[in-house]
C-alpha cells in the first residue's frame, strides 16, 4: 500500500532546502461562506502563487494546495516523491 503523501511537510522540506527557511512562505486560508465546511488554501512563495487546494479541512486543502506548488516549482521533484510513496517498503 502506498504511503500517504504531506505535501505541506514536503513543500516546506523543498522552500527550506532551497532557501534556508520558510520565512518566505505564506498562505490565505478561508472557508467558503456558503458552503458547509469546504476550506481553501492558497501558498506563496516570495509573495508569488504558487498553488491552490481546498477540501473538507484546512489541512487537506492545504496539503493540496502545496502538491500543485510542488509540481509548479519542481515537477520533477513533485514526480520523485509520488515514485518514493507508491513503492512497497
Amino acid at each position: 500500500m502506498p504511503r500517504q503523501i504531506h505535501w505541506t511537510t514536503e513543500w516546506n522540506n523543498h522552500i527550506q532546502l532551497i532557501d534556508g527557511n520558510v520565512r518566505n512562505v505564506s498562505w490565505q486560508e478561508f472557508q467558503h461562506p456558503r458552503d458547509t465546511g469546504s476550506w481553501f488554501a492558497i501558498v506563496y512563495y516570495r509573495e508569488l502563487e504558487y498553488g491552490r487546494g481546498s477540501s473538507a479541512t484546512l489541512s487537506d486543502a492545504k496539503d493540496a494546495a502545496s502538491q500543485v506548488a510542488m509540481k509548479t516549482m519542481c515537477p520533477e521533484k513533485h514526480d520523485a516523491i509520488i515514485d518514493r510513496a507508491s513503492r512497497k517498503d
